[in-house]
């Protein structure tokens, strides 16, 4: 009864560090998924390291339909117009983009330090299709912005880019 209790004791011991050796299991990932953004790194995205591309533009064509070119996945509009629109009547801004698809997120705001005090100019919407961003930008107040305005944007892209 006593080598029953020792060989049990012994083989509980082994599995016991066994598994502190092994703590971190290996997850079920689908053999096409590759890359190291990908589940198969098995890492959670480090920021130091997420670097999108980045362009800048400054738009042309007229206050009401501007429109330019950046190929980015984050980027800087700069109005070509001083922006005067009031009252939520809408811009737009139509950015010609390569790294853009149908199908992904885009986020966009408005630095309006140059705009006048009263005035409340903002991105209604980010819009994107392929190989193009749509901006539409709003005052909410009478006032008018009177001044050139900066839209940052970034771009997530659905699925796995790898």
């Amino acid at each position: 009864m006593k080598a029953f209790r020792a060989a049990l004791a012994a083989l509980l011991i082994s599995g016991g560090i066994t598994l502190a050796a092994n703590i971190t299991p290996t997850p079920v990932v689908p053999p096409n998924e590759t890359g190291e953004n990908s589940a198969a790194s098995q890492q959670i995205l480090d920021m130091a390291r997420f670097k999108p591309g980045f362009c800048t533009v400054t738009t042309a064509g007229s206050e009401a339909a501007q429109t330019g070119t950046c190929n980015g996945a984050s980027g800087l509009i700069t109005s070509g117009f001083s922006i005067t629109v009031i009252s939520n009547a809408k811009d737009l801004m139509t950015i010609t983009n390569n790294k853009v698809q149908a199908g992904d997120l885009c986020i966009a705001m408005i630095d309006d330090t140059g705009a006048a005090a009263a005035s409340v100019p903002e991105v209604a919407s980010c819009r994107v299709t392929a190989g193009q961003i749509v901006l539409v930008i709003t005052n909410a107040s009478a006032t008018s912005p009177a001044a050139a305005l900066k839209a940052m944007f970034l771009i997530i892209t659905q699925g796995n880019p790898n």
